[in-house]
């Protein structure tokens, strides 16, 4: 069964993409931030990333380049789920190697259809 991490501070969230995540037949594992999403890496090997950049902690822009720079991490697809609007920030994430950008609330087929899509590659 494929693999994705959730990686959000807000609960409700996590909780509503793992509902979607998980009747499209994904095992999901989920982190309140960029630090948490780190400590479970050790037990964790999930095939793809979703990650808000706004959270305390650790953000998603430092996460990124935490995994992007982990040989193990480096390869596996990364999606943003934000409400990120500002367009540096925007770029700086593309320029790291980011698969896709999607806007919270994310549409939920369309939310299936880009794992699925950056999974099964």
């Amino acid at each position: 069964m494929p693999k994705v991490m959730i990686v959000d501070d807000s609960n409700v969230v996590r909780m509503a993409v793992k509902s979607i995540l998980e009747k499209a037949g994904y095992e999901v594992y989920e982190a309140e931030n960029g630090y948490d999403c780190l400590e479970k890496l050790g037990s964790l090997d999930p095939d793809l990333f979703l990650i808000d950049l706004n959270m305390p902690k650790m953000d998603g822009v430092e996460l990124i380049k935490k995994l992007k720079g982990n040989s193990e991490f480096s390869h596996k697809p990364i999606v943003i789920l934000s409400t990120e609007e500002n367009p540096e920030v925007i770029a700086e994430v593309e320029k790291l190697g980011v698969t896709e950008y999607l806007k919270k609330p994310p549409d939920p087929m369309k939310l299936i259809k880009i794992v699925g899509e950056f999974i099964a590659k």
